[in-house]
């Protein structure tokens, strides 16, 4: 009976040791199919993610889209003393003048349109002018002109590009600017006399080819008289500053601007963007007040995330 029972447990045995064998074969495929996937979304997952992410420095522009920067700009303003000898025969070698400003970039298909504000300093220290084609051995002939005028500009540039660099990163630029602007602070112009004497006294202001003058406080000596101007109707004397010249809004009004257009044609100069976030001008040209180096820095908002294809 015992024997009969072994045989039993053995032969139960050999049946079920195949099936175990086969089931445990069968949960270790499917573990191992399941770590397979895994692997494969992952894998895929990192594919998307490559195709979907661009370099900072992959700066080439689509055709047909539209990028928006924003940054600020600085511009030196040259009036050369040919310019200046034009009006007069004799002034100051060089005028610099400074205009700070803010700016958007709106940009598609290599053309740009830059809206902007700008703030310009026209001041300048005390400087004699002798009037164009007088004696200069005439006081009458003299003024001494200083300024602390300013300006504040609403602008828009609008600049077209040729690439220079394949990916982009320069473009030479051409265009031109235009914008209308408010005048304010005061400009000053006094009659000026030779002798040291009062009323004229003060600071000495030498001449290039008339000897030393100097600022007339009050009528008197010769240069500081109205008979020795032509069409004079006022007395530009006055101690301190000296006179201030009327402008438009004054009563009675004068010849200072109160409003002043802003033109500059041509603007020539270079576009360069070395990432995504960084645009960067260096031009320069002509302007109605001479001519002008010019360099803005731009915010640019592009995403590095591309569209998927």
């Amino acid at each position: 009976m015992k024997k009969c029972l072994s045989c039993l447990v053995a032969l139960t045995a050999a049946l079920v040791a195949p099936q175990a064998l086969a089931d445990d074969t069968g949960t270790s495929a499917t573990v191992s199919t399941g770590t397979d996937a895994n692997a494969n979304v992952n894998a895929n997952a990192n594919v998307a993610n490559t195709s979907t992410e661009e370099k900072i420095t992959d700066v080439l522009e689509n055709k047909g889209q539209s990028y928006y920067f924003a940054g600020l700009n600085y511009r030196m303003n040259i009036v050369p003393a040919f310019l200046i000898n034009l009006f007069v025969d004799e002034g100051p070698n060089t005028v610099l003048t400074s205009t700070v400003g803010l700016a958007v970039d709106v940009r598609k298909d290599h053309f740009s349109i830059v809206p902007g504000i700008n703030f310009t300093e026209y001041g300048f220290d005390p400087v004699l002018f002798l009037q164009k084609g007088k004696a200069a051995s005439d006081p009458g002939n003299w003024g001494l002109v200083h300024s602390n005028l300013k300006a504040i500009y609403v602008t828009v540039d609008l600049l077209w590009s040729v690439p220079i660099a394949k990916q982009g990163q320069v473009d030479f630029e051409f265009g031109f600017s235009a914008g209308l602007g408010g005048v304010f602070g005061d400009l000053y112009n006094t009659w000026v006399s030779n002798t040291n004497s009062p009323p004229a006294t003060g600071t000495p202001y030498p001449s290039q080819s008339a000897g030393t003058f100097y600022q007339c406080n009050t009528t008197g000596p010769a240069g500081c008289n109205a008979n020795n101007h032509q069409n004079s109707t006022v007395n530009k004397v006055g101690p301190g500053a000296g006179y201030r010249e009327t402008n438009w809004f004054d009563n009675p009004g004068g010849s200072v601007p109160t409003v002043f257009p802003w033109l500059s044609l041509p603007i020539l100069g270079f576009r360069i963007k070395p990432i995504k976030q960084l645009e960067m001008r260096l031009n320069g040209g002509f302007s109605i007040t001479g001519f002008f180096a010019n360099f803005a820095m731009y915010y640019g908002f592009e995403s590095t995330k591309s569209t998927p294809k």
